[in-house]
């Protein structure tokens, strides 16, 4: 699919629709999260904006404004599922998000995400993510991409030996805290706005380390504003942030998180070399 911060920061330095025993627990990931002011951008014809967020007073960190023993930097969503109309070019399919949680007595809470593309009840495309949960957000332990008529592909993050493998031996990558994988970056972001312990605003500028099947990069969701979207979930307004790609046959990256939903994002569109794959919220319901 498609995508963390401690006192001490999260390197930050889905998705995409075509979107558990757990190891000893990981250690506390650092996160870092870098704001800053860009031109305002064109409006998205597709959706008509409403009142703007307001203007940042200049350049900051967003976690230098949070109390050195702040516990609460991120606040993921209940268990539940949330279902998607996804189209691409004449094309129409079928879409699921399914993330779960589970507390346990002597280790961190472990989530497991879901996201999963059908094509006339047919799987086209099916993305997993398990990890750990704590006070910095998501810690994946591992991430799976599976295609129809391809085997899977798999990342590893391994905090004990600080690197993160790839399943191709690709060459590794080093594991140093606040890494997402390309589903967990979709809610790390929605919990990260879910927390409300620093008030966003557009113009900013969120980076997270995103690790797909072979590499990992840093990725950059400008906030842009707020629009009203009208969805076949109804309408609503939501916070659109997007990812530009940065090379050829790299992908543009859009979503929109709505506020009254608890952020869960309502719309995700990926643009690349392919076309343009559009999931738009159906419906959801609660695990």
């Amino acid at each position: 699919m498609i995508t963390s911060a401690s006192p001490r920061g999260v390197q930050v330095t889905l998705l995409e629709p075509q979107l558990p025993v757990i190891p000893a627990p990981a250690p506390e990931s650092k996160i870092a999260l870098k704001t800053t002011l860009k031109p305002a951008p064109k409006p998205i014809p597709a959706a008509a904006p409403t009142e703007p967020l307001a203007q940042a007073p200049a350049p900051t960190s967003a976690f230098a404004l949070l109390p050195r023993a702040h516990a609460h930097h991120f606040a993921p969503p209940e268990s539940m599922r949330l279902h998607y109309a996804v189209t691409k070019g004449g094309d129409s399919a079928k879409a699921s998000l399914t993330w779960r949680t589970q507390s346990h007595a002597d280790q961190p809470a472990s989530y497991e995400l879901i996201y999963e593309a059908t094509y006339f009840g047919v799987s086209v495309l099916k993305q997993t993510s398990v990890g750990l949960l704590g006070d910095a957000g998501l810690a994946p332990l591992r991430f799976g991409d599976k295609r129809r008529g391809k085997a899977e592909q798999a990342t590893h993050f391994d905090a004990d030996k600080q690197h993160i493998t790839f399943s191709n031996n690709r060459p590794e990558a080093p594991l140093v805290g606040g890494e997402q994988d390309r589903s967990s970056v979709l809610v790390q972001l929605v919990s990260l706005f879910a927390a409300k312990t620093v008030p966003w605003q557009a113009g900013q500028v969120i980076e997270m380390p995103v690790a797909s099947t072979d590499e990992l990069e840093t990725w950059r969701f400008e906030v842009l504003g707020e629009e009203q979207l009208a969805l076949p979930a109804g309408e609503l307004p939501a916070v659109h942030l997007m990812r530009r790609a940065r090379r050829a046959f790299d992908q543009t990256v859009e979503l929109w998180l709505a506020p009254s939903l608890g952020y869960v994002p309502v719309r995700i569109r990926q643009s690349d070399s392919s076309g343009v794959t559009d999931a738009q919220l159906l419906g959801r319901e609660k695990l």
